[in-house]
């Protein structure tokens, strides 16, 4: 997840080196770099319930808590959209972007009715797993005849 952030960090300050011919010092925000500190900022806000839109203008180059509550939605007319990280961008080029123009009520989940079997940080990373296996197994397993 540090790819994006330390890609965007070298181009800056390599822009702002180039342009200005000296060297870019480091802007600090409680021990980070400040475009750093932004990025984890909003992620953190991102991935919050609060119901944040940026917009219509900014809501089409980043994406807001909004988009994002909209991108968990269960309901047909949100399926598929909202797919890009951070940059809207991504969703426009695509035809995915979903901007909300007021505040909206919906259901968040899987779809499927199997949220409550990742309730917990061990499920997360261990019920995929599971599942795997007992899909395996149940194809592989020995043939039983009833006959």
């Amino acid at each position: 997840m540090a790819t994006f952030p330390s890609l965007l960090t070298g181009i800056v300050n390599g822009a702002f080196n180039y342009w200005s011919g000296e060297a870019a010092g480091l802007s600090l925000f409680f021990g980070l770099h400040a475009l750093i500190f932004i990025y984890n900022l909003t992620g953190n806000l991102r991935h919050s319930h609060v119901w944040l839109s940026y917009g219509p203008v900014l809501s089409q180059i980043f994406v807001s808590p909004a988009q994002y509550q909209i991108h968990h939605s269960i309901e047909e007319r949100h399926w598929g959209r909202n797919i890009g990280f951070a940059l809207a961008i991504w969703d426009r080029l695509f035809g995915t972007l979903y901007v909300p123009k007021a505040h909206e009520q919906f259901a968040m989940g899987l779809g499927d009715g199997t949220e409550g079997r990742y309730h917990s940080v061990g499920a997360m990373y261990w019920q995929p797993i599971r599942g795997l296996f007992r899909q395996y197994s149940d194809s592989h397993g020995p043939s039983r005849d009833d006959g």
